[in-house]
């Protein structure tokens, strides 16, 4: 069977942010692929932007019904929270957004020596608990404390390998959580988070979040924008 080019079955016709495409049948499986759906989407974004080159994509297939069941992760082996000291313990003399008043973070790889720090290492592990408030009953909010220290934690791991980073920060694009399950009880939650690339102006981060118990509660992602560390409004405030 002769297919067509992926460039050509996923051409795109309009303008002015409305655009049209045919979807070939050869691109089905149960029905019309949702990756090659996504690309439609994509190239249409393309074609509407004078950007040079796309940063991030997140989109949406609704439906939810019962399926498989599996746990295929195992939660990082990392020291209790309650026997870790907090940011503040540890410095408080450092300066900080009014943001960590909210959020209590216990990092479980302390680096004393954060000016001289190694490089190359973009992995990190801390637990979050809200304050004063730390266990909600609503599913959504219970589920929006993942979603916020998600967005929270990829700039620091991703600033944690670079030593010499003194020219930039770097404000969020995009962020993307799936949540896999709801744990009200745990008034901890555990981030495991990696920056894997940046190039290009872009950071990235990849992460999980995990109950006390073990329970895998969400994975997800950002990309990151670098900008001139003298456009930081708050340029004294690193934390």
């Amino acid at each position: 069977m002769v297919m067509g080019s992926l460039d050509i079955e996923s051409a795109v016709e309009g303008g002015d942010g409305r655009f049209t495409a045919q979807v070939s049948r050869d691109w089905e499986i149960w029905g019309p692929n949702g990756g090659f759906l996504a690309m439609l989407a994509l190239r249409a974004a393309g074609a509407h932007t004078d950007l040079r080159r796309p940063a991030s994509f997140s989109c949406h297939f609704l439906g939810e019904v019962e399926g498989l069941t599996h746990d295929g992760w195992t939660m990082p082996a990392v020291e209790s929270p309650r026997s870790l000291q907090t940011v503040p313990e540890r410095i408080p003399e450092a300066p900080t957004f009014p943001f960590w008043h909210n959020l209590e973070c216990r990092p479980c790889d302390w680096i004393d020596d954060w000016e001289n720090r190694p490089a190359g290492e973009f992995h990190e592990n801390a637990w979050y608990r809200f304050r004063p408030t730390a266990t909600f009953d609503d599913p959504f909010v219970d589920a929006g404390r993942s979603l916020l220290v998600l967005d929270t934690v990829f700039w620091p791991v991703a600033m944690r390998g670079h030593p010499d980073n003194t020219h930039w920060y770097a404000p969020s694009i995009d962020v993307q959580a799936r949540f896999h399950a709801l744990e009200p009880s745990s008034e901890f939650l555990l981030t495991d988070a990696h920056s894997p690339s940046a190039r290009d102006g872009l950071v990235s981060g990849v992460g999980s979040v995990w109950s006390e118990s073990g329970v895998l509660l969400a994975t997800g992602g950002q990309q990151m924008l670098c900008r001139p560390r003298a456009l930081n409004p708050n340029p004294e405030q690193r934390a």
